[in-house]
């Protein structure tokens, strides 16, 4: 889920900044919220260099 786009920066493609909710498939499930970093590569093609846990 989707909670705040922050940023994009151009470099060779385009990096996305994201926080999300990320839920754990745990017994009791754990959610947290994260920042995520897309890189969008000049093709269209997207590659998750990082995810960083923030709470």
């Amino acid at each position: 889920m989707l909670i705040l786009y922050c940023a994009a920066q151009i470099v060779n493609g385009t990096n996305h900044i994201r926080f999300c909710k990320q839920t754990l498939i745990t017994n009791p499930p754990k959610e947290n919220i994260v920042k995520m970093i897309l890189h969008e590569t000049l093709d269209g093609k997207f590659i998750i260099p990082a995810i960083e846990s923030i709470m």
